[in-house]
């Protein structure tokens, strides 16, 4: 009976050790750069290994992985002016938090008719990243064109589905 108990032991023990091996590091987000497309126009999101600043309102992650927007499409407004806008305000690095979920915001400014005042809006660049080398991108635009004392909004927002080449 005692050799049974023993002979049972050491294959419990035998079994849970390479078990307990195998557990390893639990999978993390993959860094590089995201592409995707959505109505002919392209994104571009690049996830880096390094160290950046937490974006405004987020906690420090011990992720050490930056997140930038590196190409993004120009937003049309079909307005009197039939301006192109650019989001460029996204494309410095911020840390990702653990959830793997960042969302930014930013005032746009752009030049209005001769005289009058600048155009003001927000622009909002939202990603959800998944731990399969896959990620969604949100980019969105509310800028208030003014043709003196007529606003006429411009509004537009875009998602994409986006993959880790």
């Amino acid at each position: 009976m005692r050799r049974f108990l023993l002979i049972c032991c050491i294959g419990v023990a035998g079994l849970a050790l390479p078990t307990g091996a195998l557990a390893g590091k639990p999978a993390s987000f993959k860094a590089g750069a995201y592409n995707g497309k959505a109505n002919s126009e392209s994104v571009t999101v690049t996830l880096k290994r390094g160290s950046c600043k937490a974006a405004a309102g987020d906690p420090k992650s011990s992720l050490k992985l930056c997140v930038s927007l590196t190409k993004a499409p120009e937003f049309q407004c079909h307005t009197p002016t039939n301006a192109a806008i650019s989001v460029t305000a996204f494309a410095t690095p911020v840390q990702l938090p653990a959830s793997g979920k960042i969302t930014q915001k930013t005032t746009v400014t752009q030049e209005g008719f001769p005289g009058a005042a600048p155009n003001t809006g927000e622009a909002t660049f939202g990603v959800v990243f998944k731990k399969n080398g896959t990620a969604k991108v949100t980019l969105s635009l509310l800028l208030n064109e003014s043709f003196g004392a007529q606003t006429v909004p411009c509004t537009g927002s875009v998602t994409y589905a986006v993959k880790v080449h």
